[in-house]
């Protein structure tokens, strides 16, 4: 649990706890909380609604499991995710250009031979008809860390071309700093920036 972003976006713990049950796909969780220690507030959902964590589908203030919906809004505000679910390959892949910087401060270009880096990224993320979107994920968070850590120490200049940096899974190189840092509630985000279109790269969160 991250309760520096919970606070600074002032979700109730019991609507965290909601979302989280949710998220989790934990209903039943949520109704022996609901059962067995407390109910939760008619405003909570209300609050959950109105700032867009859930959809309610129902009529007045009766909220229950069946008419109400988490919506990306926790997984990208709360959880710092890239919103992926159900997404084609296509979209994926254009995520992955989103993140990976397009050249280095010099102007050496890196998205070169792109339908190579789409048939690469292809076998490393679609299988069995559809995006692995947590390994998707994990190597967007990946390539974040990369430019952060290269921004860090000058070394913006010596980023890999990406057909590179695909063909020989860069990522592996920083997985277990950023996979241990998802155990512990923390999700490497990307901040945009930069001006003629182009898109730079700028790395960490409120939270890194």
């Amino acid at each position: 649990m991250n309760l520096d972003r919970i606070v600074k976006l002032a979700i109730p713990l019991d609507g965290y706890f909601v979302l989280h049950c949710l998220y989790e796909e934990r209903k039943d969780l949520l109704m022996n909380y609901i059962i067995n220690v407390n109910k939760i507030p008619t405003k909570v959902f209300e609050f959950l609604v109105s700032e867009k964590y859930l959809e309610y589908g129902g009529d007045g203030v009766n909220y229950d499991l069946n008419n109400i919906q988490l919506t990306e809004r926790y997984a990208t505000d709360v959880l710092g995710k890239v919103p992926s679910k159900n997404i084609t390959f296509d979209q994926a892949f254009q995520q992955l250009r989103e993140h990976y910087p397009i050249k280095t401060p010099e102007g050496r270009r890196l998205h070169q031979d792109i339908d190579r880096c789409k048939k690469i990224y292809k076998d490393i993320v679609f299988k069995f008809g559809r995006v692995d979107e947590e390994k998707h994920s994990l190597i967007l968070q990946c390539i974040n860390f990369m430019v952060k850590e290269a921004s860090k120490f000058n070394k913006l200049e010596y980023i890999k071309m990406l057909p590179t940096y695909l063909q020989q899974k860069s990522w592996d190189t920083v997985i277990d700093d950023v996979s241990d840092m998802n155990k512990n509630g923390v999700y490497v985000n990307k901040k945009e920036g930069g001006t003629n279109g182009e898109n730079k790269t700028v790395l960490g969160g409120d939270d890194f």
